[in-house]
């Protein structure tokens, strides 16, 4: 959505809610950012109108009750894998810094 003209991603975040309505039945209240990337005030603001309660990027974390409801971080899954491989990158990303 970021990379699109502004009328083609309001076209793409309405369009999209509406068939994921009609397809299932029922409100479809949250968004995710696709890639996690937005445009702070554009897509942010489309997304907004077009009725969603809040979207989230994929920043990793944990948001909570303080958090922007247009900007929620999440945790994304991952196997054992990759889980250690972000584990180990940390842990050696911790002890540069020290």
């Amino acid at each position: 959505l970021r990379k699109l003209p502004y009328a083609q991603a309001r076209e793409e975040i309405f369009s999209s809610k509406k068939r994921l309505e009609d397809t299932f039945g029922v409100p479809i209240r949250h968004f995710a950012f696709p890639y996690g990337g937005w445009r702070k005030g554009e897509v942010r603001e489309l997304v907004q109108e077009a009725g969603y309660n809040c979207a989230v990027t994929t920043q990793f974390g944990v948001s909570d009750k303080s958090s922007e409801l247009w900007n929620l971080q999440r945790i994304t899954p991952m196997s054992d894998g990759q889980l250690l491989r972000k584990l180990w990158h940390r842990l050696l990303r911790r002890a540069r810094n020290r």
